[in-house]
Parts: structure tokens; C-alpha cells; sequence
């Protein structure tokens, strides 16, 4: 580890962050999901006595963190996938990047399959494709006519166990590993929160990264990667525009201080004496309904907070209604997304108007943050009301309001 934080700071610092656990219940070493962690899980013999190089477990950690960083242990495959393959096509991703450092003997590369023409950096879906054809080509013909080296590759592979232990990932069986659970095993909540934990700990490492100054540390593809990572946590829609609609008389000021020079506007108090100046600041007081309903995927809350932060960082105080069939949990946002939310049930869109009815403050107004698979809701609420509708469908029958849409695309 201190090899990587010194050499390449990013896998140092995402390594830093991950919970280990040392144990002889396991061969050699994984990352997977156990308990309520993600966590690096060590056989020591192996790590210590059978890896003599020290380069070769300097290869073997950074091969473990660059499965969290592709987020390879959080996938779910369909039902019909071939787990073992797919092992192979995840292995194939990230034993691209372990250079400069050697893995130990038997390690896979996208030499082991030369006549497969695979491309380099791509993705382990499209790796795992060409695998799935080569099988069937093998197990069809004994043999792989177009590709006979990689056929002979696979089935050498497919003959051996397999050197990398991927059996606590989201799509394993979930095996219990010392007394806890891991992997499938694990319920979809934590899941979902753990992968949003994980990615934030990828964008810090990042910016730790950024700020050590070690040239040449952060190669182009990892740049790209954080870019697309942004990207998709950026709110589509323009608030400092939409926000507009929700001014009305009932907007609030009030006074802040600031390091500026001195307002000519407002004459200093005894409140404000020590500092150059004060500015008003106006905001509204607006109320997020965030759909919690069973099909309001992971996915689809990620966009969702994108962009109630993006409401945030206008200047609104925003209070946060979970709701699916009926009122689940209601807080305010302070620009941090919660580790969960709660609902997973029907949809329903008449207790949140029933709730601004009656909860006894006064909002600038809604947003409705839903995919709009219920009825319209039969009363109407006594403040302007914004829905925003997922993926382009279910939206068209709302009333009481304006409607925006979000991309299916960014989902």
C-alpha cells in the first residue's frame, strides 16, 4: 500500500478507504462485498510466503482496486450469463492497467487470446461477448477454426481453477465468509449505498491524486474516466432557469456577512462590526417528493439526486418527502446524499399533496420527482408544482402543474 500511495497516489488512497479483512478461510486474496463493507479480503499466507515478490503483491492489490474502480463487484448479470467468463472478460479490464508492476504466473491478458483481435481499454461486456462466442465455437467443434490459439487458451482455462477468487461479488452466489454474509447475499439497499460510497471514495482519491503533484500519475483513460463520472452526476436540467417559475412574494431574504468591501446598501451593526460588509442573500423554501416506489431503480435516484443538488446549489432550502404508496421519511437536504432511502413498495401521488396541505409551512414550491407510473393526484397542492418525470414515459396524464423530462439515455 505505501508502494502505491508513493508511486501511483489514486489506487493508494482508494485502497486506503477499503476495510480489510485477514483470514485462512479463502486461497488467496479478493475485494467483495461482506457484511455491511466493501472490504479487501486476504489470505496472509498466501499474500506473505507464496507471493515472494514484493513487486508481485504491489500487482495483486493494484488488480484488486481496479475491479472497485470499473465497479466489476457491483454488477448483476442476467440469470443465463457464464459466471466464469465473465470472471475472465472483468480480469481481461483490469490487467491492462496493473502495469508498470508484474502480476504472478497464470495471470490472463488480451495476449492469451491473440486471434481474437480484441480491442485495447475496452469494455469486460464486449470481452465477455467474444468469449461466449468462442465457447460455443469450441464446444460446437471441438475446436475454434477462426481463432484456434485463443480456443486452445479457453480450454486450458476452462480445465484450471481459475486465478483470481471473484466469489463476493454482487453477482456471486454469497457465500458466508466468517460469519458474515457476502456477496448476492447482501441485500440490494446496502448494495446500492456501498456503490455510491465507493464512487465518492473514487472521485477523493482523485482529487488527493491531483493534489500530491506526482507527475504523470493520473494516465488519460483515468481522466476520462472521472469525466464520465461527473457527467452522469450532473443535473440535466438548467435550475437557475426552471427555479424562476417558483418566485413569488413569499420569497425570503436575509442578511449574511462577507469578506467583501463594505455594503453601501446596508449600514453595519453591532452584529456585523468585525467584518467589511454584509449581502443579501434571497433563497425559497421549496418541498423535493422523491418517488421511493419498487420501480424507481438505483440508477434512476443517482439522476434523481443529481438533480435535487442541482435545486441545492441555486440556493433553495429544500426539504426531501420519500414517498411510494404513502409518506416513508421527510428531512431536509444539506447537500449530501442519504446512505439510503426508504419505500419499494406501490406509487401513489396523493399523500404528498395531502401533506403540503397540512404540514403547516408555508413552501415556495414542489418538485416531483417520479417516472409517473400512478394516477394523478386528486387534490391540489397550495403552492406551484413542478413534476419531473424519468425516462420520457408515464407523465402525460399528471395535472397541477408544470412538466419537465429526463433523458432515458442518462439513465
Amino acid at each position: 500500500m505505501v508502494e502505491l500511495v508513493c508511486s501511483e497516489p489514486f489506487y493508494g488512497h482508494v485502497l486506503g478507504g477499503i476495510q480489510r479483512h485477514f483470514t485462512n478461510a479463502i486461497d488467496t486474496l479478493a475485494v467483495g462485498l461482506r457484511g455491511d463493507a466493501v472490504q479487501l479480503i486476504v489470505n496472509p499466507i498466501f499474500f506473505l510466503q507464496e507471493l515472494k515478490r514484493p513487486e508481485a503483491r504491489t500487482a495483486v492489490l493494484k488488480h484488486e482496486v481496479l475491479h472497485i474502480v470499473f465497479k466489476h463487484i457491483f454488477r448483476i448479470r442476467s440469470l443465463d450469463h457464464d459466471p466464469f467468463l465473465w470472471n475472465i472478460a472483468a480480469d481481461l479490464v483490469v490487467n491492462q492497467y496493473v502495469s508498470p508492476y508484474r502480476l504472478p504466473d497464470g495471470a490472463i491478458y488480451l495476449a492469451t487470446f491473440p486471434d481474437l483481435m480484441l480491442e485495447v481499454e475496452d469494455t469486460a461486456d464486449n470481452y465477455y461477448a467474444s468469449l461466449c462466442k468462442l465457447k460455443r465455437d469450441v464446444l460446437r467443434r471441438g475446436r475454434s477454426y477462426g481463432s484456434p490459439v485463443s480456443g486452445r487458451a479457453l480450454k486450458e482455462i476452462l480445465s484450471e481453477n481459475f486465478p483470481s477468487d471473484h466469489t463476493y461479488w454482487a453477482g456471486s452466489h454469497g457465500l458466508e465468509l466468517d460469519g458474515e454474509i457476502t456477496g448476492a447475499s447482501v441485500r440490494a439497499v446496502v448494495r446500492d449505498a456501498l456503490e455510491q460510497v465507493m464512487e465518492d471514495q473514487i472521485l477523493k482519491a482523485y482529487e488527493r491524486a491531483i493534489a500530491s503533484k506526482v507527475p504523470g500519475v493520473i494516465p488519460g483513460w483515468l481522466e476520462r474516466y472521472i469525466k464520465s463520472i461527473l457527467e452522469c452526476r450532473k443535473p440535466q436540467i438548467n435550475w437557475r432557469r426552471v427555479i424562476r417559475m417558483f418566485s413569488s412574494s413569499a420569497r425570503r431574504s436575509h442578511l449574511v456577512s462577507t469578506m467583501q468591501r463594505e455594503s453601501r446598501r446596508f449600514q453595519a451593526d453591532d452584529d456585523f462590526l468585525t467584518y467589511p460588509g454584509v449581502k443579501l442573500k434571497r433563497f425559497q423554501k421549496m418541498v423535493v417528493a422523491l418517488d421511493t416506489s419498487g420501480s424507481i431503480d438505483h440508477n434512476t435516484l443517482e439522476t434523481f439526486f443529481s438533480e435535487i443538488h442541482g435545486i441545492y446549489t441555486q440556493g433553495a432550502d429544500i426539504t426531501i418527502v420519500e414517498c411510494d404508496s404513502d409518506i416513508k421519511r421527510v428531512y431536509r437536504y444539506m447537500g449530501h446524499v442519504p446512505e439510503y432511502v426508504k419505500g419499494g413498495g406501490g406509487t401513489s401521488f396523493e399523500p404528498i399533496m395531502q401533506w403540503l396541505r397540512s404540514c403547516g409551512t408555508r413552501y415556495d414550491g414542489c418538485i416531483y420527482l417520479t417516472d409517473g407510473f400512478a394516477d394523478a393526484p386528486e387534490s391540489k397542492p397550495p403552492c406551484k408544482l413542478l413534476w419531473v418525470v424519468s425516462g420520457g414515459e408515464g407523465g402525460d396524464h399528471l395535472k397541477f402543474g408544470h412538466q419537465v423530462v429526463l433523458k432515458a439515455d442518462k439513465l
